[in-house]
């Protein structure tokens, strides 16, 4: 079952990662659907009578609103559970600069409307208190006024946040399938194959035929030997359910490119066959679907290895496409 599901996420890596965005797009409609409400107040804090450059109000106000001289006594004031960082760093209290530099908005956001009203008109007066205290000047602050209003984040921004990032892991996970399963079949230094090509095999509905593509020519693979005489070639099918006419078909190919370049042509063995301990080899070429297990095609090789000795080895492993 584990084999058939990373063989269906390596051969459709693309469907997974559109069911992936499906996926995250859903969670995050029901994330939205399900969020507490957040309800939005803001206070005005205008400089009236500056002791310093009033074109430097903006970063001063920003520098003290996440000061403990200005957020503790809010905390201690109105009991809350949370430090400055963290009444910051979630969201519930923000410093915006507004245009012309002589004022800023104190922004709160609570689960409460009454709460978050508060809490901006407090941190409005902090700022204003310290600014005095610390000379910067005279601060008039304009109080938030009740109740809040309700924050509307759009269902659409968290579907499509929910699409990307659920489509972002369906694709890394689908990558890691798809090295993982490739390097179990390639690279390994005692089941490596000496070449690995990934042949196309689908049938023309209009001609009824069947096409075989490859990025590499598979004429490539039937060669002579030093002599100049043909070496002799033994292609072996492994049966793997629905795609065994798209192996079968590959290696029929590969006969008629081999009796078309040289005497002798091409042996193919079918699926089930078994090479024997005199058989002679020139080159072995294993027709394998693209989802065959990659620990049954470890067991063939070392299989062949033994029968074979030090022959070249090459696997093709065949993507079936019979337009279902």
């Amino acid at each position: 079952m584990i084999e058939k599901v990373l063989g269906f996420i390596e051969r459709r890596w693309g469907v997974v990662v559109i069911i992936g965005a499906l996926v995250g797009g859903l969670i995050g409609a029901i994330v939205h659907v399900t969020a507490s409400d957040v309800y939005v107040a803001r206070s005005l804090v205008v400089l009236t009578q500056a002791n310093i450059p009033p074109d430097e109000f903006a970063d001063v106000a920003r520098a003290m609103f996440p000061t403990d001289a200005v957020m503790l006594p809010v905390i201690r004031d109105l009991g809350l559970d949370r430090t400055p960082a963290q009444l910051i760093s979630s969201g519930t209290a923000e410093i915006d600069a507004l245009p012309g530099g002589l004022s800023v908005s104190v922004i709160a956001r609570t689960s409460g409307p009454d709460l978050a009203v508060t809490i901006a008109n407090e941190i409005g007066a902090q700022l204003r208190d310290v600014s005095q205290v610390n000379g910067i000047g005279r601060l008039a602050v304009f109080p938030a006024e009740g109740p809040a209003t309700l924050q509307a984040d759009p269902l659409s921004r968290d579907v499509a946040v929910g699409m990307l990032v659920g489509a972002f892991i369906a694709a890394l996970d689908a990558a890691l399938v798809i090295l993982i399963r490739r390097r179990a079949l390639g690279s390994d230094g005692r089941f490596r194959f000496e070449s690995m090509l990934r042949v196309d095999v689908s049938t023309d509905p209009e001609e009824g035929t069947v096409v075989v593509t490859a990025a590499r020519p598979l004429a490539s693979f039937v060669r002579a030997d030093g002599d100049g005489e043909a070496g002799e070639t033994v292609a072996v099918t492994l049966d793997d359910g629905r795609d065994l006419w798209a192996t079968l078909a590959v290696a029929e190919e590969l006969s008629r490119l081999a009796a078309s370049s040289h005497d002798g042509g091409l042996r193919v063995l079918e699926a089930g066959t078994e090479l024997g301990d005199a058989e002679t080899i020139g080159e072995l070429i294993v027709v394998a679907a693209d989802h065959t297990p990659s620990s049954r095609l470890r067991d063939l090789r070392r299989v062949l290895r033994r029968s074979t000795g030090d022959a070249p080895m090459t696997l093709l492993l065949v993507h079936a496409d019979d337009g279902a």
